[in-house]
């Protein structure tokens, strides 16, 4: 899965996007690995929003400041 924001187009099925997930014409659903896919049955679970850490956009709960991948991988500093 990977969406370019420069243009905002779907790099799979070339659609104008507004976020990180959607649904093409073609019927496939393209989700990122940066999303909170557990957030989107809540009512504030489908805001985009920018990461404070890498900077990518990602879909999940309006409160949230990270994206998932920067939240689940550890940093360097963490690593003994």
């Amino acid at each position: 899965m990977s969406i370019t924001f420069g243009d905002m187009r779907c790099q799979k099925c070339g659609e104008h996007v507004t976020s990180t997930a959607h649904t093409c014409p073609q019927g496939w659903t393209h989700r990122s690995q940066r999303d909170w896919v557990e957030d989107f049955p809540h009512e504030n679970g489908n805001y985009s929003g920018k990461c404070y850490v890498c900077g990518q956009f990602f879909v999940g709960h309006k409160r949230r400041i990270g994206c998932k991948l920067c939240a689940t991988t550890p940093s360097p500093e963490d690593t003994p």
